[in-house]
């Protein structure tokens, strides 16, 4: 496979399919943003985590410049993936396309469910102290650095920032 198709989903993909082996399309089930259709053969462990994700809404603004701009993937699109994939938990990640907009990920941890789901937020280098512990009571517990994508923050923020946590 060629560098330039490698991303997280095609590595977890062909691991998934290496380990699991071909399932029967008698199985399917169709999710949407899911790039697969089969009911999941591995059950997942009581407790397991979904470490990262992201939901988006057209309702919310997305930040001048932003370069990622799918349609919506809403908390009940990921809950049917949930049933497919049986986690329980999981981690939503700001996306780039709200730079420190948190509020539409700090919603879905709401519609969710607070008791198993966690945020981590993108923030501004000159973020206050009131504003982490807001985002702190809203069940944010991580900062994103996006190296991928432009982003708010970079290497260089990290100094600024880590003497914080």
């Amino acid at each position: 496979m060629a560098a330039a198709l490698l991303t997280r989903r095609t590595v977890l993909a062909g691991l998934a399919t290496s380990v699991l082996g071909p399932v029967s399309m008698s199985q399917a089930q169709e999710v949407r943003w899911s790039s697969g259709s089969e009911k999941a053969r591995f059950v997942a462990s009581p407790g397991a985590t979904d470490c990262h994700f992201h939901t988006y809404d057209k309702q919310y603004p997305v930040i001048k410049g932003a370069t990622l701009l799918p349609d919506d993937a809403l908390p009940d699109d990921y809950r049917a993936l949930q049933r497919r994939i049986g986690t329980t938990r999981g981690v939503i990640i700001q996306p780039s396309t709200y730079g420190t907009d948190n509020r539409l990920q700090i919603a879905s941890r709401q519609a969710l469910g607070v008791e198993n789901f966690r945020v981590v937020a993108v923030v501004a280098e000159d973020v206050s102290d009131a504003e982490l512990r807001q985002l702190d009571e809203q069940g944010v517990r991580g900062v994103r650095f996006n190296l991928g994508f432009p982003g708010v923050l970079t290497v260089s923020s990290l100094p600024l920032l880590a003497p914080r946590g």
